[in-house]
């Protein structure tokens, strides 16, 4: 991949994915909110070298951008374009485990999209996938991300059981104490 491309050449390379997405009958109405948030070419302080979206614009790392594909770049835009459209940006905690929560349902999304359009787009390396939330809205596998994995609790036996555990118990105890003798 070029990593030394120019801004105009970002520019571009964004301008044609994103009338790709456009003019694609699978992704036209993403395309249509895509082209209402401008490209800005820098991240803001502490955020990811990747790329981000702040519900007016999505922002790039140039570098990050450099490096992608045609169908790689697509992907970046309809990622960052379904936070705005299932309203992440209010549904969600501002925070790491909010996004978390909704890159897991969006790229859930964007990997099923991906099969039935044949490459035509591609996940970049490294996405949060997880066929566990996959039917899950954003909500769910936040809680699900916050639960805390619980020990197995013992489970109750009937009482049957009971009876011959308790019985088992006392032929051992006999056992033990004929061979003490």
């Amino acid at each position: 991949h070029n990593t030394t491309m120019t801004d105009r050449a970002l520019i571009e390379k964004l301008e044609a994915a994103r009338w790709w997405i456009l003019d694609n009958s699978e992704t036209h109405f993403y395309g249509a909110l895509a082209m209402s948030l401008p490209d800005k070419l820098g991240v803001p302080a502490g955020m990811p070298k990747t790329a981000c979206v702040d519900g007016r614009a999505i922002f790039w790392d140039r570098e990050f951008l450099a490096g992608l594909t045609k169908e790689e770049t697509r992907f970046v835009i309809l990622h960052e374009v379904f936070h705005v459209a299932h309203g992440h940006l209010w549904r969600l905690p501002c925070t790491k485990e909010g996004n978390i929560a909704g890159d897991y349902a969006i790229n859930g999304e964007l990997d099923r999209m991906a099969r039935r359009m044949g490459g035509k787009i591609k996940l970049v390396a490294d996405v949060l996938l997880n066929a566990k939330y996959s039917t899950m809205s954003e909500e769910e596998i936040l809680h699900a991300l916050r639960a805390k994995p619980q020990p197995p609790q013992p489970q109750p036996q009937d009482q049957d059981e009971q009876d011959e555990q308790d019985q088992d118990d006392s032929e051992d105890d006999a056992d033990d104490e004929q061979e003490t003798d």
